[in-house]
């Protein structure tokens, strides 16, 4: 589902915070992992396929998450 209650809160959270300049989408493809390489931004949401790459690149400490969920998602953790 892409309209269903959880994803219009969830996305109705990213415009939130884009206004309040918590959020910046910079595209789909490298921009932001140049912009969190170079220090531009402090987080990325991105695949854990990519922890390989961001070990050989990230050239400082870093963690690792899980995704947020909204609260009252089914079957959260």
């Amino acid at each position: 589902l892409f309209n269903g209650p959880l994803q219009v809160q969830h996305i109705e959270q990213l415009a939130r915070m884009k206004n309040a300049g918590t959020f910046s989408y910079l595209g789909r493809t490298d921009e932001p992992t140049k912009a969190f390489y170079s220090g531009d931004c402090a987080m990325i949401t991105a695949s854990s396929g990519s922890l390989a790459d961001i070990k050989h690149a990230a050239k400082f400490d870093y963690g690792v998450a899980p995704m947020p969920y909204q609260q009252g998602t089914p079957h959260a953790p």
